[in-house]
C-alpha cells in the first residue's frame, strides 16, 4: 500500500474512510459548508446580522423577519476542481467538473393590518451545506514501494493465514497475488518486489448532505426579529478507492518445462509453486478496490434574532442544537489478479463476501452551535 502521498488540491482535498465509524465520519458531517443564494454566498455566509435572505432559515432564522414581501428563490451553479497528487517525485492533476444545487426556497409574509410592522414569516428552504464530489488520482511506478509488497509484509508479520486482515492482505491471498512457502515458512508474492510496477490509485468521492428547514420568524416593530427553523438532514457520501498495479514490461514471466517444473524471470527465483500456478503463469496486473457509502439522515432546531440598533448597524445572534443524525454506513472490498495465462479472466476476492455483513447503523451527534453577529451598512456613491 502507498503509506504516504501529498495532495494539494486548489478547491477542495478529498479524503475517504477505509472503515465505518470513525473519527473521521463525525467531523465530516460536523463542519459546514457556505451553501445558499447567489448573495449568501457573494458574502461568505455572512448574513447572520443582515438577514432578508431564505438562506438566514440555515443559519440564522431571524433574519427572515425582515422581509417585508415574499420571495422565491433557487440558486446552483458549476464546480470545477483540480487536485494535484504527488508520488515519488512525480505530480499528477486530475481536473473535475459538475452542476452543484444550492439553494431553494420559498418565504411567505403574513402582515398585519393594523400595523405593518408587525408581520410574521413562513419560510420552506433547501440547502446544501455539503459537496462532496472530488477525484483524485497518483500515478507513477514502483518497485518496493507497492500494495502487493505491503501485503506480504504485513502477511509474514501475521504469520499465520488466520491471522490475516479480511480486508486487506488475506484478499491477496484469495487472489493468488500472494502465497505461503510451507518449505521457507513464509509468505511470498507473485509481484517481483525487484521489477518496476505501473500504480495507480483514483480516490473518488461524491454526495451532498442537503438540509430541508421549516422556519417561522416575526417583525416585532421593525426594530426586533425573531425566528426559529426545524432542520431535516438527508446525507449521502460515497468513497470509492481503486488501486492498479501492472506488469506492463511483461518481465515477471513463469515457463512450463514439464507439469511439475518450471522457469521464471524473477530476480530472485520463486519458491516451488503450487499446482494450480501451472493454469496462472506470472503476475499480469492486480486492482484493489474499497467502497464506503453512508446514507441517513438527522433532525435539529435553530433559534435566533436580529436587533435593529439604526438604520445602518444591526446586532444577530443565534443557537443551534445539535444535530443527530441517523446513518447507515455499506462497505466492502474487492481485490482481482490477473495472470498471463489468461488476462481477460481474474482470480477475484471479496471482503465481506455477503452484503448484509457489511453495513452498520450507528448515530452520531455533532456539537452545539452559537454565534452573535453585528453588522454595519455602508452607501457607496457610484
Amino acid at each position: 500500500m502507498i503509506k504516504k502521498y501529498v495532495i494539494a488540491a486548489q478547491c477542495m482535498l478529498s479524503s475517504f474512510a477505509l472503515l465505518a465509524q470513525n473519527d473521521n465520519d463525525a467531523l465530516r458531517y460536523s463542519r459546514g459548508g457556505v451553501g445558499g443564494s447567489p448573495r449568501y454566498i457573494a458574502m461568505g455566509g455572512a448574513m447572520g446580522a443582515l438577514g432578508g435572505d431564505v438562506s438566514c432559515a440555515a443559519t440564522n432564522p431571524g433574519g427572515l423577519g425582515i422581509y417585508r414581501k415574499g420571495e422565491m428563490v433557487y440558486s446552483g451553479g458549476l464546480r470545477f476542481t483540480f487536485n494535484t497528487a504527488r508520488f515519488q517525485g512525480k505530480n499528477t492533476g486530475t481536473p473535475d467538473g459538475n452542476f452543484v444545487f444550492s439553494n431553494f426556497g420559498l418565504a411567505f409574509v403574513i402582515g398585519n393590518e393594523k400595523d405593518a410592522t408587525k408581520r410574521n414569516i413562513f419560510c420552506v428552504s433547501n440547502t446544501q451545506l455539503l459537496n462532496f464530489n472530488s477525484i483524485t488520482q497518483i500515478s507513477n511506478s514502483a518497485t518496493r514501494n507497492t500494495l502487493a509488497a505491503d501485503m506480504t509484509k504485513l502477511a509474514n508479520e501475521a504469520k499465520t493465514l488466520s491471522a490475516l486482515n479480511s480486508s486487506y492482505e488475506y484478499l491477496g491471498y484469495a487472489s493468488y497475488i500472494m502465497d505461503y512457502d510451507s518449505v521457507g515458512g513464509r509468505f511470498f508474492s507473485l509481484v517481483d518486489p525487484k521489477r518496476s510496477v505501473s500504480l495507480t490509485r483514483n480516490l473518488a468521492t461524491s454526495g451532498r448532505m442537503n438540509e430541508v428547514n421549516f422556519s417561522l420568524a416575526q417583525s416585532v416593530d421593525d426594530k426586533f426579529y425573531f425566528g426559529g427553523s426545524l432542520g431535516v438532514t438527508r446525507v449521502k457520501y460515497e468513497s470509492t478507492t481503486t488501486h492498479s498495479e501492472a506488469d506492463g514490461n511483461d518481465s515477471m514471466r513463469i515457463g512450463l518445462v514439464t507439469p511439475t517444473s518450471y522457469t521464471s524471470t524473477y530476480v530472485d527465483g520463486l519458491p516451488a509453486l503450487e499446482y494450480y500456478y501451472t493454469d496462472l503463469l506470472g503476475f499480469n496486473s492486480l486492482l484493489y478496490k474499497e467502497y464506503f457509502k453512508t446514507t441517513g439522515y438527522g433532525l435539529n432546531l435553530k433559534v435566533g434574532g436580529v436587533y435593529r440598533v439604526s438604520s445602518d448597524f444591526r446586532l444577530g445572534a443565534y443557537f443551534h442544537t445539535p444535530t443527530i443524525l441517523y446513518l447507515t454506513d455499506t462497505y466492502y472490498y474487492t481485490m482481482n489478479g490477473y495472470f498471463d495465462k489468461n488476462t481477460s479472466t481474474p482470480k477475484e476476492a471479496k471482503f465481506p463476501a455477503e452484503e448484509e455483513q457489511g453495513k452498520s447503523i450507528y448515530r452520531v451527534i455533532t456539537p452545539v452551535s452559537y454565534t452573535h453577529l453585528r453588522a454595519h451598512e455602508t452607501k457607496a456613491n457610484l
